[in-house]
């Protein structure tokens, strides 16, 4: 019996094929979401021994590691890698570079009990505050005296050449 036969009937008794598939796609599906970089990283590794030929060079092992961040994403795609460990790298560096510039302005503006955020929040707001709208007829210019019975405007045409085919 060779090595390969002895490694396939070892796998297929002490880890089923469903279970492998599973793994790998829980890789393929891997972000960094909450998890520090730390974190994502070590999970990375846990889960990239189950798809192996996704990552078969230090290459696309980098570039399947940079897909999966959130934090400084684009700094370390930008930077294109030729390593995993470069990737890494870079991606710990900024991270304790942004922990490093939000305690020193939590410090300067005196806002000190409140936690680090590590993550953008999820508000999709911006980061200014917005008006809450209230609707007006400033915000409905089809409603003016020019236009008459306060329709709005077909179509292709503009306040001059709105008819009124009511009357």
């Amino acid at each position: 019996m060779t090595f390969d036969e002895f490694e396939t009937l070892f796998l297929d008794k002490y880890f089923p094929t469903p279970l492998r598939l599973v793994k790998e796609q829980e890789f393929l599906n891997l972000k960094q979401g909450t998890m520090t970089v730390t974190q994502y990283t070590t999970k990375f590794e846990e889960l990239s021994r189950y798809a192996l030929a996704t990552i078969a060079t230090e290459d696309k092992k980098a570039r399947r590691f940079e897909w999966g961040l959130t934090t400084a994403r684009r700094a370390v795609v930008s930077q294109a890698f030729p390593t995993y460990a470069g990737a890494v790298k870079c991606a710990l560096r900024l991270e304790s570079e942004e922990i490093d510039f939000k305690t020193r302005w939590r410090k300067a503006t005196g806002n000190i009990d409140r936690p680090i955020r590590t993550q953008p929040s999820n508000n999709n707001r911006g980061p200014y505050p917005t008006k809450p709208f209230t609707p007006s007829q400033n915000n409905q210019p089809w409603k003016t005296a020019a236009l008459g019975h306060g329709e709005p405007p077909r179509v292709g045409q503009n306040k001059a050449s709105v008819q009124c085919f009511n009357c």
